[in-house]
C-alpha cells in the first residue's frame, strides 16, 4: 500500500490494449503485446494495426473475418469505449485464438510525479 499524499489532478484518463493468444499446448493464454494509449480511436488503430499484421497468414474462413472487420468503420467500437464499454474482438484459426481487448483505465501518477507511464504522453507512434 502506498502512503503519502494524493495528488490530484494528475490522473490522466486512458486505455489498456492487450493481445492474448490461447492454444492447447499453453498451460493458460499468453500476453503477446500490452499497450497504454490516451484515445478511443488509438485502442482501435492498435487493435487493427495487430490484426492487419496477422490477417494474410490466418487461413479461411478466419482471414476473411478479420479483413471484413477491418474493413468495416470502428466508429461504433470507439463510440463504445468513449462510454467506458470494454472492447474484445477474438478470431480463431485451427486450434490458436488470438483475442485484442482495449478498456478504459486510469493512469496514476508514479512516486515523485515522474516519468510519466509509457504511452500516456505521445509513447506510442500513433498518439
Amino acid at each position: 500500500m502506498l502512503t503519502g499524499p494524493v495528488m490530484p489532478g494528475k490522473i490522466t484518463a486512458g486505455y489498456w490494449c492487450e493481445w492474448w493468444v490461447s492454444d492447447p499446448s499453453a498451460p493458460a493464454p499468453r500476453r503477446m503485446q500490452a499497450c497504454p494509449v490516451g484515445a478511443p480511436s488509438n485502442a482501435l488503430r492498435w487493435a487493427r494495426a495487430g490484426l492487419g499484421v496477422i490477417a494474410s497468414a490466418l487461413d479461411e474462413p478466419a482471414s476473411s473475418y478479420v479483413f471484413d472487420w477491418l474493413g468495416s468503420d470502428p466508429r461504433e467500437a470507439e463510440a463504445g469505449l468513449a462510454r467506458g464499454e470494454p472492447f474484445a474482438f477474438s478470431v480463431s484459426c485451427g486450434v490458436a485464438r488470438f483475442v485484442w481487448t482495449a478498456r478504459p483505465v486510469d493512469f496514476l501518477p508514479l512516486v515523485g510525479g515522474a516519468p510519466l507511464p509509457c504511452g500516456v504522453r505521445g509513447g506510442a507512434p500513433w498518439e
